[in-house]
């Protein structure tokens, strides 16, 4: 029931989804305020204070809604372009409560839209927008590590793909400094480490992953990303016939991403017959 409530509430345009944030946070406002109000003028009613406690409550929950929707767009339906909008239209209706400072804002829209800049295939955007980040400290401190290796992640990636220079043992050290607050954030950073290091071997060393073929999707993007992956691991290790299997696989998907644009030059110069 919640995916079909997320699903429709992703499928609205990017205007009526920014009604709704704003909404929601006019919402939250004013019922707080009238309730602070309320206890200011009867600090013993104990009521206003469950009253208070559930608006904060179901203000979380009407923005978790909004942020699983948003991420549907991009991990389930691969919308590249609707995401940039709604990050670019939206990204500055935050809840003061849950976004303390303006510099937290700011980091997060720029994580966001590095994200998108990246997977566009805009490296060098993609490094601006992370060099815009002052601090990594800026970031909340419930996600801090969490983006943090993210951000790690797209910087690597970003210089990987544009074959500039980088310090893999300074990124590897960073991202090991970090100390997540629960074991599920603990294992994705695991998880883009080990990526990190998999693919410096695969594309700077030639070497082949075994951890690379390891990697089990579980959305739409995650399965575009490791089929790429794998397609490098694949031709390090010289098996053709996986390269394109995971190519063909690609080529079929929303050519917004790099990596589908990758795959069907490859297939194209290969000279690959469609079927």
């Amino acid at each position: 029931m919640w995916m079909k409530i997320i699903k429709k509430i992703g499928n609205l345009p990017v205007g009526q989804l920014k009604v709704y944030r704003i909404t929601q946070t006019l919402f939250y406002l004013s019922a707080l305020l009238f309730l602070v109000v309320r206890v200011v003028m009867n600090p013993h009613q104990q009521l206003n204070y469950l009253f208070i406690i559930l608006v904060i409550g179901f203000q979380i929950f009407l923005s978790n809604l909004f942020l699983l929707s948003l991420n549907n767009i991009l991990v389930q339906d691969l919308n590249l372009s609707k995401y940039q909008s709604v990050i670019e239209n939206c990204h500055d209706i935050k809840i003061v409560p849950f976004y303390p400072s303006k510099k937290a804002i700011q980091s997060d829209y720029l994580l966001n839209i590095s994200v998108v800049y990246f997977y566009k295939g805009e490296f060098q955007e993609t490094l601006k927008s992370l060099g815009k980040i002052e601090s990594l400290h800026h970031f909340n401190k419930g996600v801090r590590d969490l983006y943090s290796s993210a951000y790690y992640q797209l910087y690597f990636l970003s210089k990987l793909f544009r074959q500039e220079e980088y310090d893999i043992d300074a990124i590897v050290a960073n991202m090991r400094l970090l100390k997540p607050r629960s074991k599920k954030q603990q294992a994705i950073i695991n998880q883009r480490l080990s990526i990190i290091q998999s693919l410096h071997e695969v594309v700077k060393d030639r070497k082949s992953s075994d951890f690379l073929e390891t990697l089990v999707p579980h959305n739409e993007l995650e399965r575009l990303v490791y089929s790429y992956y794998q397609a490098l691991n694949a031709q390090v290790l010289g098996n053709e016939e996986k390269v394109q299997e995971h190519f063909l696989l690609l080529s079929k998907l929303n050519d917004d991403f790099y990596y589908v644009r990758e795959a069907k030059e490859y297939l194209e110069e290969k000279k690959y017959v469609w079927k």
